[in-house]
């Protein structure tokens, strides 16, 4: 029996990923700290990545639910 799935607002994923993302997007803007412009970019690109990475995360668990889902359609079915 598989345990239902959390929805991605609760997980601990989505929240270490929205808090470095926040933090990210703090440094670029310039909000925290007094950076130069190479350390604003690489903060930029990191909160990107961060965003990208996490949706990456959650794409592949939400595929494997649907073929999860195949799989359990194709044993019930007798052929």
């Amino acid at each position: 029996m598989s345990q239902p799935k959390k929805p991605g607002y609760k997980t601990t994923e989505f929240w270490l990923s929205l808090l470095a993302l926040i933090l990210g997007v703090l440094i670029a803007s310039g909000y925290i700290g007094e950076s130069t412009g190479t350390a604003k970019a690489i903060a930029f690109a990191a909160s990107a990545l961060t965003a990208l990475g996490y949706n990456v995360s959650r794409g592949m668990v939400k595929k494997a639910e649907s073929l999860g889902d195949l799989i359990k359609r194709d044993d019930s079915d007798p052929a």
